[in-house]
C-alpha cells in the first residue's frame, strides 16, 4: 500500500532525470547562488535503476514499497514523459555523453557489428559527464553498472569504480564485482553477507567519504544499481514480504496500478489501459500475446507470482539502499545542496515470453513447484520475470525494453534539489509532462555550471532543461529513437513509431498516449514529413544503414530479401523508341531527366507522362544529376567535360581538366550533400581513343569542390570505373569497376578524399543506386541485382530490357526509374531511396 500522505502535490520529479538534473543546476547558477552558502556549485548524485518500468515506484502508482523515493518525489518534481533509448548500453551512452547512442558507437550492445554506429564501445572522442565536469573542479565516482563497452571507467573521467562492466550475472558473489583502478581493494564481506545491491550502496558511501577529503571541491557520484535486472535475486525476508501480493495476477495488477496513477496525476484521468501486450519470443519475427491470468494452471500461477515477488523485493531493496545514501548526505550536511536525479535506463524487460526464462538468458523455462518455489531467488538460481509481469511494470503502455513504443522508452524520473526548490511553486510534488530525454542531462548540467561542451565530435544532441525546472516551456524540437530496427519520432503531440520492418504508426499523444488509435492512414502527409525527418536524423547520427545481422541469437538476421518484398508493384514502361538510354535523374519536384547517348539528346519526363526534348545537336551525355538550384549537371561524353545547364538552357563547363591535363571520358556523376561533385572517368579503349586526348587522365574518380576550387583526382585502386553514387550523409561513396568486376565502397574524409576501400558488391555494374536501408542496387543483363550492407546478394528485380542505370525519386521517394536500352521504366518500391 502506498503512504496516504503521498499525494499528487507530494510527488517529486522522478521521470525528468536528465532534464531535472540539469535544470536544477542551471537554476542554481541563474540565481547566482550555487549552494547553501553561495560559495560552491552543487554536488550531483545520479541514481539509475536497471530495467525498472514506468509504474514500478510507489510515487508512480506501484504497490511495491519505495518510501525513500516516494519522499524524494514528494518534495521535488516528477517528469512523466521522460524518455530513454529503450535499451541498457545505448541509454547509458546517451546519459553520460549527451549524444544519441549511435553517434558514439553504441547503437546496439557491446558486439562490434562493423558499422560506424554499432561498434560496441563508446567512441574515444566521446566525453562523459565526469570528463566534462573535471575542468570545473568536480571529482567523479561510479558505483554500479558501466556497460559502455570499454574495460575501465576510470579512463573516462571517474576516479574510482566498483561494480560490473556489463550486466550482473549474480547478486550473491562478491568476486563478480570489480574494483578499479588496479590495486584498489573492494570492501570485504563475511560469508553469506554479500548482496550486490547493498554492496553497490556501500561503495557509493565509501566514495562519498573519499570525496569529503577535499571539501573545497564538488563531487559527482553516479550510482548505477544492477537491480531489478535479471537474474531475479533478493533476500529471503524481502521475498516473503511480497509472497502473497501477486497471487491475483497481472490482469488485476495492471488495473489497480492505473487507478493509482490517475489518482496521483501521473497520467491523465482518461488514459486507457492497453490490451495485454504482445511479446516476441527468442529469435522470433512474429509475436504472441500475453495470456489471461485466469487461463493459467494453478502451478504456473504459483511460479509466476513468485517471480514477481522477487522482482518487487529487488526494487524494495534498492529503495532501502537509496535511503542509506540519502541519510548519509543528510548526516554530513550535504543533502540541501546536492542535486539528486533518479531514473531507469529503459522500460521493464519482457525477455523472452510470458513465463520468463531460467538458467541463462535463453528460450528455456522451468516450471517450479513445491520446494523449488522457496529456492527461487537464492544463490545458484537464475530467473527472469517474463513479459506478463513486464507488462504490469510498464502500465499502462504497450511493449517493453527493446522497443520504441511507450513501454520501452518511457521511465520514471525524479529530480530533487532543496536549495534551489525552496520556492513553493517549484516543489512539493510538481508534475511536468514535457517530452524530455536522457540526451538532455549533460547539456543541462553544463548550462548549470556555465560551461560548454569540450567534445570535438559534435554539439550536444539535447537541450538544457532549465526552463522546465523554472516552470516554463521548452523550445519546439523533435526526439528520435532507434533500436534493433524499431524506430520512433516524437514531435510535439505527435509520435511516429514502428516495429522492425513494419509500417509506421501515428499517434496523437495528447489524447492517446496508450498508442491505441493509429492515425497513419488518415494523416499520410504527416507520416511522410515525420518519416523524412527520421531519415535525416538517422543519416546524420550513424543509425543507417541498419544492420541486417545484429550477431545475437535473439534477434533474427534478415533473410535474403526477395524482390517481392522490395517492390510494391510491377515494372511499367514510361517511354520508348530510343537507341540507348542512360543517366536518369529526379529534380525533387515532378520531373525525371534521361539521355539517349547515340542520338545525343536529353529528355525531360514529367510525372504526368509529358515528355520534352531539352537538348539536341551537341555532344552526347551520360550520367545526370540535379543540383539544389534545379540545374542539370551531367557528363558530356564526347566533350570530355562536366556541364551545368539551367532552366533557360544556358550551359557552362564546370571542369574539363585536372592538374593541367585534360579529362578522359566522364561516365557517371553524384553530388554530395555539401555540394561537392564526384564523377567517374572510364578507362581508355580502342573505340573511344579518337575522342580522348592522348594525355588525358582516365580510369579514376574526380571531385569538384563546392567552394569552386580546382578539380581533384581522388580515385585509387581502380581499373575501369563506371557507375557512382554516395550516401545521403556524405560519408560513403560507391564506385563500380569493370576492370576488377567489383563495386567498391569508400569512406569520404572531411577534405573530400577517399579512404578505406571495401567490396560493396561482387560484380561490376553500369549504374548503381542506394535505398534507405543501405541496400545497393546494381545492373546486370537479367535486371536489377540488390546487395545488402554486408555485400551479400539479396534480391533480383527482372526488367524487360537489360538496364544501364537507375535512380530513386518520385514525390514519395519510392519510385525506382530505370534506363534500359531503348526505353525508360519505373517500378514502385516498398523502400525509399537514400535521400538527405
Amino acid at each position: 500500500m502506498m503512504n496516504p500522505a503521498f499525494s499528487q502535490r507530494s510527488v517529486f520529479l522522478l521521470s525528468g532525470f536528465g532534464r531535472c538534473v540539469v535544470s536544477i543546476l542551471a537554476l542554481m547558477l541563474a540565481r547566482s547562488a550555487v549552494n547553501a552558502d553561495n560559495s560552491r556549485p552543487p554536488n550531483v548524485l545520479i541514481v539509475v535503476a536497471d530495467d525498472l518500468g514506468f509504474s514500478d515506484l510507489g510515487c508512480y502508482g506501484s504497490e511495491i514499497d519505495t518510501p525513500n523515493l516516494d519522499k524524494l518525489a514528494g518534495h521535488g518534481l516528477r517528469l512523466t514523459q521522460f524518455y530513454t533509448t529503450g535499451r541498457c548500453c545505448p541509454s547509458r551512452a546517451s546519459l553520460l555523453t549527451g549524444q544519441y547512442p549511435h553517434r558514439v558507437g553504441l547503437g546496439h550492445m557491446t558486439q562490434d557489428i562493423g558499422l560506424p554506429g554499432y561498434r560496441g564501445r563508446v567512441s574515444e572522442a566521446a566525453q562523459t559527464i565526469a570528463q566534462q565536469l573535471t575542468p570545473y573542479g568536480y571529482r567523479s565516482f561510479l558505483s554500479g553498472k558501466w556497460h559502455l563497452g570499454t574495460d575501465d571507467p576510470t579512463q573516462h573521467g571517474f576516479e574510482e569504480f566498483y561494480g560490473t562492466l556489463t550486466s550482473a550475472k549474480t547478486f550473491w558473489d562478491a568476486d563478480h564485482f570489480l574494483r578499479l583502478p588496479a590495486g584498489r581493494n573492494p570492501r570485504t564481506y563475511d560469508e553469506g553477507e554479500f548482496y550486490a545491491t547493498n554492496a553497490v550502496a556501500d561503495h557509493a558511501i565509501e566514495f562519498l567519504d573519499k570525496a569529503r577529503e577535499t571539501p573545497d571541491r564538488p563531487w559527482f557520484v553516479y550510482l548505477a544499481f544492477n537491480a531489478p535486472h535479471f537474474p531475479l535475486h533478493a533476500p529471503t525476508h524481502l521475498i516473503a514480504k511480497y509472497a502473497s501480493r501477486y497471487v491475483d495476477g497481472w490482469d488485476v495488477a495492471r488495473v489497480d496500478r492505473l487507478q493509482r496513477m490517475k489518482k496521483l496525476g501521473v497520467v491523465p484521468a482518461d488514459t486507457q489501459l492497453t490490451p495485454r501486450s504482445v511479446h516476441f519470443d527468442w529469435g522470433a519475427s512474429d509475436p504472441d500475446r500475453n495470456p489471461p491470468w485466469a487461463s493459467l494452471s494453478e502451478e504456473r500461477r504459483a511460479d509466476l507470482s513468485r517471480r514477481m515477488a522477487i522482482y518487487a523485493a529487488m526494487v524494495d531493496s534498492m529503495d532501502q539502499n537509496i535511503g542509506r545514501v540519502l541519510n548519509d548526505l543528510k548526516t554530513r550536511g550535504e543533502f540541501e545542496n546536492t542535486l539528486i536525479v533518479f531514473t531507469s535506463d529503459n522500460g521493464a524487460c519482457a525477455e523472452w515470453d510470458s513465463f520468463g526464462f531460467d538458467g541463462k538468458s535463453s528460450p528455456n523455462n522451468v516450471l517450479h513447484q513445491g520446494e523449488q518455489l522457496d529456492a527461487m531467488g537464492s544463490s545458484g538460481t537464475f530467473h527472469s520475470a517474463g513479459s506478463g509481469w513486464a507488462n504490469v511494470s510498464n502500465t499502462p503502455w504497450r511493449l517493453y525494453k527493446h522497443y520504441n513504443h511507450e513501454g520501452g522508452i518511457a521511465v520514471p524520473c525524479i529530480l530533487h534539489w532543496p536549495t534551489k526548490m525552496a520556492d513553493e511553486s517549484l516543489r512539493r510534488g510538481r508534475i511536468d509532462a514535457a517530452p524530455t530525454h536522457l540526451i538532455d542531462v549533460l547539456p543541462t548540467l553544463l548550462d548549470a555550471v556555465g560551461a560548454s561542451a569540450s567534445s570535438e565530435d559534435v554539439a550536444m544532441a539535447g537541450t538544457s532543461l532549465l526552463p522546465v525546472i523554472q516552470g516554463k516551456s521548452l523550445p519546439k524540437r523533435s526526439l528520435f529513437f532507434e533500436h534493433e530496427g524499431n524506430r520512433a519520432v516524437r514531435d510535439g503531440k505527435w509520435k511516429l513509431v514502428a516495429l522492425r520492418d513494419r509500417p509506421w504508426e501515428l499517434y496523437n499523444m495528447e489524447v492517446d498516449r496508450s498508442e491505441l488509435n493509429d492515425l497513419a492512414e488518415k494523416r499520410p502527409a504527416l507520416v511522410n514529413q515525420m518519416s523524412k525527418a527520421w531519415d535525416r536524423w538517422a543519416n546524420q547520427n550513424r543509425v543507417t544503414p541498419l544492420p541486417s545481422d545484429y550477431h545475437v541469437a535473439y534477434v533474427p538476421a534478415k533473410e535474403p530479401i526477395e524482390s517481392a518484398q522490395l517492390t510494391a508493384g510491377t515494372v511499367r514502361k514510361l517511354a520508348g523508341g530510343f537507341r540507348f538510354t542512360e543517366g536518369p535523374a529526379w529534380d525533387g519536384l515532378e520531373n525525371w531527366y534521361f539521355s539517349d547517348i547515340p542520338n545525343k539528346t536529353l529528355h525531360q519526363l514529367s510525372t504526368n507522362g509529358k515528355r520534352k526534348l531539352i537538348r539536341t545537336g551537341a555532344q552526347a551525355s551520360n550520367g545526370i544529376v540535379v543540383d539544389e538550384q534545379g540545374r542539370l549537371v551531367f557528363c558530356e561524353v564526347g566533350g570530355c567535360r562536366i556541364v551545368r545547364r539551367d532552366a533557360g538552357g544556358r550551359e557552362e563547363t564546370l571542369t574539363d581538366s585536372c592538374d593541367g591535363k585534360p579529362l578522359g571520358m566522364p561516365n557517371d556523376i553524384w553530388i554530395a550533400s555539401n555540394g561537392d561533385i564526384y564523377f567517374t572517368v572510364t578507362k581508355r579503349n580502342k573505340q573511344r581513343a579518337k575522342s580522348i586526348p592522348a594525355d588525358a587522365i582516365t580510369a579514376t574518380v574526380f571531385m569538384i569542390p563546392a567552394d569552386g576550387s580546382a578539380t581533384q583526382n581522388v580515385g585509387y585502386g581502380l581499373k575501369a570505373p563506371n557507375g557512382i553514387v554516395g550516401s545521403s550523409d556524405g560519408k560513403r561513396l560507391y564506385v563500380t569497376d569493370f576492370g576488377f568486376k567489383k563495386c567498391w565502397r569508400y569512406t569520404i574524409e572531411d577534405d573530400g578524399s577517399l579512404s578505406d576501400q571495401q567490396v560493396a558488391a561482387d560484380q561490376a555494374s553500369d549504374g548503381i543506386a542506394l535505398d534507405e536501408r543501405g541496400n545497393l542496387y546494381t545492373t546486370s543483363k537479367e535486371g536489377i541485382t540488390v546487395y545488402d550492407s554486408d555485400a551479400k546478394k539479396t534480391a533480383l528485380i527482372p526488367t524487360p530490357e537489360s538496364p544501364a542505370n537507375m535512380k530513386f525519386g518520385g514525390v514519395d521517394g519510392h519510385t525506382l526509374i530505370i534506363t534500359a536500352r531503348t526505353s525508360v521504366y519505373a517500378i514502385q518500391m516498398n523502400v525509399r531511396g537514400d535521400f538527405p
